[in-house]
């Protein structure tokens, strides 16, 4: 929840500049950000995909379960077919390729969960309707993660989101019990809404420094909902966030803040953002994806 002393309405209002202003870089820096996300379809999969919540009754070696950032429609169509699974845009990428990765004779299901992913906008004339939307989305994740414990015992879950869609999976996090952790073996969030801030599981880039790994400069900011820890018990979690992106890392100073928010739309650059010539954010934590499975 929202902390009483930060205005619902001017958060959203930074929120809504934050995500809403065009999604061309700076021109310093346009030629060395991607134009087009990375598409899941120009990667070549040698496995038979098993994806989709009801795709199939067996088990399968590893699940992975996305969840979309605000606003982000629902499309479950494949990724071959030009879809996201109902992952969205930015966690659905990161799914597909740690699926390319993991090596074939590991069966691997991808399935989006299906909740609201209320625009940012609704946080001016309801801001209720927000954050009921992000309890459904831990209502539900919690439920397939304890159906998926259940039914497949032996099975392994990796979770990635994006924006609500990473707050939504680290509220999910912090409300599992610890015997969970034996099966969930990785978590990546992209803009966490509730990040702690600087931790060792942080992964920092700056966006003053393009085609860059990521920055050794520590956050000084929090999620922009608060600061929630995540769970000791989870072998390997990344927080992945830009610098300036007030999302997950909002400071104390209003006016750094909007400063901030003013910062060209960079929330919305993780699909796109480049840390060398041949790969980039998404790409690496694909990669971080992977070693769940």
């Amino acid at each position: 929840m929202v902390p009483r002393s930060f205005s619902l309405r001017r958060l959203a209002g930074l929120l809504a500049l934050a995500v809403g202003l065009p999604l061309a870089a700076p021109a310093a820096h346009a030629a060395t950000v991607a134009s087009t996300p990375w598409r899941a379809s120009s990667a070549p999969l040698a496995r038979a995909a098993v994806d989709g919540a009801a795709a199939s009754s067996g088990c399968a070696d590893y699940t992975i379960y996305g969840v979309r950032g605000s606003g982000e429609a629902w499309d479950e169509r494949p990724f071959e077919q030009g879809g996201t699974l109902g992952m969205g845009n930015t966690a659905g990428p990161a799914a597909a390729i740690a699926r390319s990765t993991i090596p074939t004779s590991t069966s691997v299901r991808l399935v989006g969960v299906r909740y609201p992913a209320a625009p940012v906008s609704t946080l001016v004339g309801n801001p209720g309707t927000f954050f009921l939307s992000i309890r459904n989305g831990v209502t539900e994740l919690k439920r397939l993660i304890r159906r998926s414990i259940a039914a497949c015992p032996k099975g392994r879950i990796g979770l990635v989101g994006y924006s609500q869609g990473a707050g939504v999976v680290s509220e999910t996090l912090r409300a599992l019990p610890r015997s969970a952790f034996k099966r969930v073996r990785v978590a990546v969030l992209f803009a966490d809404t509730y990040s702690a801030g600087q931790r060792p599981y942080s992964r920092n880039f700056d966006q003053a420094r393009p085609l860059k790994p990521r920055s050794k400069k520590k956050r000084r900011g929090r999620g922009v909902f608060g600061a929630r820890k995540l769970p000791r018990a989870l072998k390997a979690k990344y927080d992945v966030c830009f610098l300036q992106d007030i999302v997950c890392n909002r400071t104390s100073s209003t006016f750094k803040t909007y400063g901030q928010a003013f910062d060209n739309g960079i929330h919305t650059q993780y699909k796109t953002w480049r840390t060398s010539v041949r790969t980039g954010v998404v790409q690496e934590y694909g990669f971080a994806l992977a070693w769940g499975a």
